[in-house]
């Protein structure tokens, strides 16, 4: 899970430098936001055992991570130069967005097959 966290954080950086979008500080605030919320669930899973405190759970990064993926795809929907894109930028928006569901899937397999 690790490798597919990291592939897809960049691959996220990627998208958001190559994409003819014009950033605005919103915009900024939830991808910094949802980046770091991938990077904590890393931090989690992999290292929070050689640290005593315990600030963020598996949980909460994962439900901030989904969040912030919703509010950047809400505010990309309303951007006027999100239609404009080159092959390159689609090439590199199908990618991102199947690695992006593949992590999602990941993160929420306990959840969904859970049995009520």
């Amino acid at each position: 899970m690790t490798l597919l966290i990291y592939t897809q954080v960049m691959l996220a950086s990627l998208y958001f430098c190559f994409e003819n979008l014009e950033m605005t500080n919103l915009i900024w605030v939830v991808f910094i936001l949802n980046l770091f919320s991938i990077l904590s669930i890393v931090w989690v899973k992999d290292f929070s055992k050689f640290s005593k405190y315990k600030i963020y759970t598996f949980n909460s990064c994962r439900m901030v991570f989904t969040l912030t993926l919703i509010a950047l795809e809400l505010l990309l929907i309303n951007e006027p130069s999100y239609a404009e894109t080159t092959p390159f930028e689609e090439l590199l928006n199908d990618v991102e967005i199947f690695i992006t569901g593949i992590l999602v899937g990941v993160l929420w397999f306990p959840e969904i097959t859970r049995k009520n």
